[in-house]
């Protein structure tokens, strides 16, 4: 799944640098070779399938314990866990933007400065209202999912029901109740909202409710579930610009990927090794990917390939050629700025 939500961003990302005028959200409007690119460019929602995961995975040893009563998770152990596993690459991720960026842009360092503050704080979408960070572009989403983190542990408290029912129950009422509120502060002075885990709340209230059905029934691996994932696939980036249904893409995009997770042929396809190596570098290639593509297009490709600023399949090859070369190089980040921050295994 994590291989899946990488993929998508870079895919997204790519599509950025060599489409870069605004494509058409509404898929009526798209012929022909155009939808190529139309479903690259919603890859955006690849953060989405992100937060799920987040969801899935930091709540589980606190959902085991509430619900098969194992050992209580040590709340000062898993924040410092997850310190450890996020700042430090954040934040060697920020200091080299903050080094490089006045070398190559027209920012100065005391331009940056308060923004490495800000960043540093994991505050810098509320300071700058939702400003993208020259620094590390990608860093509103880590915003997100550290007030998740922190949150996490309360959050859990709803494994405390002991009814599974009832306990499935309140998750995806919550769930589909928290995707209205971006509605209720919308043209308000609350749009600050927007950049707090309070507008994305749904997506890791799935993620726990997959941890729910997870520890609490059997798993199933059906073919069935093959037959109605690969198509949700493609229509969800139909129905994201649907206002009418938007409250339901959250739970829409949760039923997509436990099919995925549960059907036979796509649970093979994505246990391949290396796509499962590449999902588990994606906190890599998610910091650095913006920078690489930066260079490959500047240095290597647009060195060997003219690109066309239009949508047709012109740039399909050297964006299909930049994004490839993200992927490879995510070995190389992977050993230098994530693996010696992993936390060691227990020794038995």
């Amino acid at each position: 799944m994590r291989f899946i939500a990488i993929l998508l961003v870079v895919l997204f990302h790519s599509y950025v640098y060599f489409y870069p005028k605004p494509y058409p959200n509404n898929y009526t409007e798209v012929e022909g070779a155009q939808w190529i690119s139309y479903f690259m460019a919603q890859g955006w929602f690849g953060v989405q399938v992100f937060f799920i995961i987040s969801g899935f995975i930091i709540t589980l040893p606190f959902a085991a314990h509430w619900i098969h009563r194992s050992r209580k998770p040590n709340i000062k152990n898993y924040l410092t866990r997850r310190f450890i596993r996020i700042e430090i690459p954040y934040f060697i991720a920020l200091l080299l933007g903050f080094l490089i960026l006045p070398h190559i842009s027209s920012h100065s360092y005391q331009d940056l400065l308060p923004r490495l503050g800000a960043s540093s704080l994991y505050a810098h979408s509320l300071i700058y209202s939702g400003e993208l960070n020259p620094l590390l572009p990608p860093a509103w989403t880590l915003e997100i999912e550290i007030q998740f983190y922190l949150l996490a542990p309360l959050l859990a408290l709803l494994f405390r029901i002991s009814h599974p029912t009832l306990r499935r129950g309140t998750l995806l009422t919550l769930a589909v109740l928290s995707g209205f509120l971006p509605r209720l502060y919308t043209n308000t002075t609350m749009g600050w909202l927007d950049y707090t885990l309070a507008a994305h709340l749904p997506y890791f209230l799935l993620g726990m409710l997959m941890t729910e059905l997870h520890l609490s029934m059997e798993s199933p691996n059906k073919i069935g579930f093959d037959f109605i994932a690969i198509p949700l696939w493609l229509t969800l980036p139909l129905l994201l610009h649907t206002p009418s249904i938007s409250f339901l893409i959250p739970t829409l995009l949760a039923v997509t990927m436990w099919m995925s997770m549960h059907g036979r042929a796509l649970r093979h396809f994505l246990s391949r090794p290396w796509i499962a190596a590449l999902g588990g570098m994606c906190y890599s290639i998610y910091l650095f990917h913006g920078a690489i593509l930066e260079l490959v297009k500047k240095h290597i490709v647009d060195q060997l390939i003219e690109s066309k600023i239009e949508h047709s399949l012109h740039n399909l090859a050297p964006l299909i050629l930049t994004a490839s070369l993200v992927f490879l190089s995510a070995p190389l980040l992977y050993l230098c700025f994530e693996k010696p921050f992993m936390p060691k295994p227990r020794q038995k």
